[in-house]
C-alpha cells in the first residue's frame, strides 16, 4: 500500500508544479502553441498551450494571485481535449489546482 503525505510548504509545492508542468511540455509527446484562447465558465485567458497528437488534449499552467473578486494564490493546470491541432479558442474541461 503506498503512502501519501500532503505537501504544504510553498517552497515543495512550486517544486513539483515545476515537475508537473515539465512533463506536460515534454517535446517528444507535445507540441507548444502559442497564444491561445482558452475559454472558462466566466471569462477567458490567452495562454501558450501543449497539445498531444498521441493523447488527443491539450494543457496550460500557470499561477493565479487572485483578484479582487477571486481571492487565493495557487497554481492553475488546465486541460482540454480535441481531436486536431488546438486553434485559436480552446475550452476548458478539467483543471487541476495547487493552493499555496
Amino acid at each position: 500500500m503506498a503512502n501519501y503525505e500532503v505537501i504544504i510548504n510553498p517552497v515543495e509545492i512550486k517544486k513539483y508544479q515545476e515537475i508537473f508542468e515539465q512533463i506536460l511540455q515534454l517535446e517528444d509527446t507535445f507540441k507548444k502553441f502559442e497564444n491561445i484562447r482558452v475559454t472558462y465558465n466566466g471569462g477567458s485567458k490567452q495562454c501558450d498551450v501543449y497539445w498531444s497528437d498521441k493523447y488527443k488534449f491539450w494543457s496550460t499552467s500557470h499561477e493565479f494571485t487572485g483578484t479582487k473578486t477571486r481571492k487565493g494564490h495557487r497554481y492553475c493546470n488546465w486541460f482540454g481535449i480535441t481531436e486536431n491541432e488546438p486553434s485559436k479558442t480552446l475550452e476548458l474541461v478539467v483543471e487541476i489546482n495547487f493552493s499555496l
